[in-house]
């Protein structure tokens, strides 16, 4: 399979993001200044941190990362900031996630240029004295943005909420991560892998690593029945469910009403957080589980696949 031609320095997709993204960094590089800050909100997966890698690309500066924890340091921060040149990029994964003294110190860094100085041996801030940064532009990342604090989110200029990808779309993605890995693929082997990866590009990584390891004649061209059998190992069915989703769908068919998120995570021998992030939204976007103030309950999709299966 060929490789596909990429829209926007490797990334492929989100096509009306990538547009105003194209034209405000071609602006910027016109203007000589740093683009504005921006906020990419989308559920975890979809390509924020590829997107923001691409924005870096396109304007010709360093991107600095930073995986964002509630472990994360004030002084870690101070020193990303201070480490920039001009127009450099600040990219904070799950920025929800900072503690509020770590996103109120970015205020600063955004309103004035200026940032708390780190004393080189000990790594702890020295309050009383400033650096001066210089101008740079922020792109914070999150899947929870109702968690940011709103004196940060008003200062961030451009928002942009990456929604689904297109089949079509995905088969790009698939391309270039078989090109990548060197893997040569049927059309329909593609579309196989494009379909199981939900419309995340990270899974269409993970889904496309299982596959150089597995396939029984590495080299050849894989065909869509090898495909799916790869698939299969993963616990991945034909209808891009994997176990734990069957197990979710299996634990509400047999309770037949309303549950609470409580009662699922108990059930599974999970945590409620696991449940809601990594579960539930495929399920929810599949229109098979719906959610309302009684909890969670199977729709008429859900229960259709349900019989189907022979659940009760």
């Amino acid at each position: 399979m060929a490789r596909p031609l990429t829209t926007f320095n490797g990334f492929c997709g989100q096509q009306e993001t990538v547009d105003s993204l194209r034209q405000h960094c071609r602006g910027a590089l016109a203007q000589s200044v740093p683009l504005p800050h921006i906020l990419f909100a989308g559920s975890s997966g979809i390509g924020k941190t590829k997107l923001a890698t691409a924005v870096a690309k396109e304007m010709g500066v360093n991107c600095h990362c930073v995986c964002c924890s509630n472990d994360t340091k004030k002084a870690l921060l101070a020193e990303k900031l201070a480490g920039l040149a001009k127009a450099d990029i600040l990219f904070l994964d799950e920025i929800h996630a900072l503690v509020p003294d770590c996103q109120e110190m970015l205020f600063p860094a955004i309103d004035n240029l200026v940032a708390p100085k780190v004393d080189p041996d000990t790594k702890r801030l020295i309050v009383e004295e400033k650096v001066q940064i210089p101008p740079f532009t922020l792109i914070a990342a999150s899947d929870q943005c109702g968690s940011l604090r709103n004196a940060l989110k008003r200062r961030i200029v451009l928002t942009f909420t990456l929604g689904d990808y297109t089949l079509q779309e995905m088969r790009l993605i698939v391309g270039n991560c078989a090109a990548e890995h060197k893997i040569l693929l049927k059309p329909q082997a593609a579309t196989r892998i494009a379909e199981a990866a939900r419309g995340l590009p990270r899974k269409v990584r993970h889904l496309m690593t299982s596959l150089s390891l597995c396939t029984r004649n590495p080299g050849a061209e894989i065909t869509k029945p090898e495909a799916i059998r790869c698939l299969r190992l993963q616990g991945i069915d034909e209808d891009n469910l994997d176990k734990i989703d069957r197990r979710y769908l299996e634990y509400l068919a047999d309770r037949r009403g309303h549950v609470s998120v409580q009662n699922i995570a108990m059930g599974l021998g999970l945590d409620q957080m696991t449940v809601k992030a990594e579960i539930e939204g495929y399920l929810v976007r599949r229109g098979l589980v719906g959610i309302d103030g009684r909890g969670r309950f199977l729709t008429g999709a859900g229960k259709e696949l349900a019989a189907k299966r022979g659940w009760k």
